[in-house]
């Protein structure tokens, strides 16, 4: 289900003295990167607090550098929808392989599935889990501009990660048939590592936490609240802190 659409007065778009790169459609909107922790990481911005994430597509091949952000915006998809997505951690079986690229949040059907799986194989080495539309706008960069290594990459918004119920996996071979029979599907022929689970997806509601969280910080720039990804939310992010904002997540 897709969130209610929030009218809110859009401030003139100023110049912003960089380029935004925004796919209206087609491309590799059908594509998606399941290779998160696998290959090349190189990181180049942990000296720079304020960085944005658009300053960051060229000093990163990570997107473990936008981990404040993009918990900030799963912690503000718990508020909009609260039974959307919830937390896990390693531990019975599950380890994360991907290090601080992996955003510990799926869907709870999710969860209890991947829960299950591990006690069952006694592992299961989670390389990326839940991805957040900032992640997702760094492997799209990439992907565009041809760096770090990303064979197809879907647009932000688009990503199956960003909908609370896809799983890459580094021992995959050995946990796909227990992981199926709880409820992950083993469904991207020739990408081995993916999982999808049939649980409720939280598709879009990544792009309307942020946006919340912009105007929030931002009440002199406001841009729609309506989850989905355009110009003016590709240019926003582009600009916002990879160490997140100053005012986080609210439930109120």
């Amino acid at each position: 289900m897709k969130p209610t659409r929030v009218i809110v007065v859009m401030a003139v778009l100023a110049g912003t003295g960089c380029t935004v790169e925004y796919d209206s459609g087609g491309g590799a909107a059908d594509g998606d990167y399941h290779g998160e922790g696998m290959g090349e990481s190189t990181d180049d911005t942990k000296s720079d607090s304020r960085m944005t994430v658009g300053a960051a597509v060229t000093r990163t091949c990570t997107t473990s550098s936008l981990a404040p952000l993009s918990l900030q915006i799963a912690a503000e998809v718990q508020c909009i929808a609260p039974e959307s997505l919830q937390a896990f951690s390693e531990g019975d079986g599950i380890t994360f392989s991907g290090g601080a690229a992996v955003i510990p949040y799926l869907a709870p059907d999710a969860i209890a599935g991947l829960q299950n799986a591990a006690q069952i194989e006694g592992s299961v080495q989670v390389v990326s889990a839940y991805r957040t539309v900032a992640q997702q706008y760094l492997i799209y960069r990439w992907y565009k501009a041809g760096r770090c290594g990303i064979p197809v990459a879907a647009q932000p918004g688009a990503s199956n990660h960003e909908s609370g119920r896809a799983l890459d996996v580094q021992n995959w071979a050995n946990v796909r048939v227990t992981l199926e029979s709880e409820g992950w599907a083993h469904d991207v022929p020739g990408d081995g590592v993916h999982f999808t689970s049939s649980a409720t997806s939280a598709q879009g509601l990544d792009v309307l936490a942020f946006q919340r969280l912009w105007n929030r910080n931002n009440p002199e720039d406001l841009i729609a609240e309506d989850g989905d990804y355009g110009p003016q939310t590709a240019d926003r992010l582009s600009r916002a802190p990879i160490r997140g904002f100053d005012v986080g997540a609210s439930c109120l």
